[in-house]
């Protein structure tokens, strides 16, 4: 019978393997990516945005600035709450969109 010790190690490695399947599922490397981008800091709020379902970062440029090009100011505002890859925002993130 194997020893708790034994027993906790063997669920981590497990808990480990799961996450590097659902990474790679999700066309993400094991290791963690670091963005190429800086965070945006000591910036305006021009407003504030709740994603919905289907939304993307172009789309919520478009909204607020009449371009998809201003994407990447939206991220870079909000790299704390979107994390180093912009294609990956979810239903319900509260962003900051900034004034440009």
């Amino acid at each position: 019978m194997p020893t708790d010790e034994g027993h906790d190690d063997q669920m981590k490695n497990m808990e480990e393997q799961k996450e590097a399947i659902l990474k790679a599922q999700m066309g993400e490397s094991a290791e963690a990516k670091e963005s190429q981008y800086e965070p945006l800091t000591d910036f305006k709020v021009k407003a504030q945005h709740t994603v919905a379902g289907g939304e993307n970062l172009s789309a919520i440029s478009e909204k607020y600035y009449k371009t998809a090009a201003n994407w990447v100011y939206i991220y870079r505002a909000n790299m704390d709450v979107i994390g180093d890859n912009p294609n990956v925002i979810q239903p319900g993130m509260d962003l900051k969109i900034p004034v440009l």
